[in-house]
């Protein structure tokens, strides 16, 4: 099975003095490719329905069609330490249903080197 997929993303930053500030916008769109399944009869075999709905199903999971956009901060504690803070909107289009609806995350992580 494959499918036609689009993505690309687009991130800006502007550091001033100890502090990264970044922006990041990005969409993903994933058609399943449903001609595979074109020569496969339907109603001539219960085995056969079941494999061809089966099939169906998973190239519909497969379809994605999401947007993004992240908003970072990373500051530089001290020469050996960073703290980095992140938020990220995840929007899902409601018809596909892998990742049912919107999603938020917020990310905090502290980088150490030694």
């Amino acid at each position: 099975f494959s499918s036609e997929r689009d993505a690309y993303y687009l991130t800006i930053g502007k550091r001033f003095g100890d502090v990264l500030l970044h922006v990041t916008y990005g969409e993903d769109e994933r058609n399943g490719d449903f001609s595979i399944l074109a020569p496969v009869p339907a109603g001539v075999d219960p085995g056969l329905d079941f494999l061809l709905a089966s099939s169906t199903a998973l190239l519909t999971q497969v379809a994605e069609d999401s947007e993004f956009y992240t908003v970072g901060l990373r500051w530089e504690v001290s020469s050996s330490v960073a703290a980095k803070f992140e938020y990220t909107s995840y929007e899902n289009a409601p018809e596909y249903q892998l990742i049912a609806g919107d999603a938020s995350l917020f990310q905090f992580a502290l980088t150490t080197v030694f």
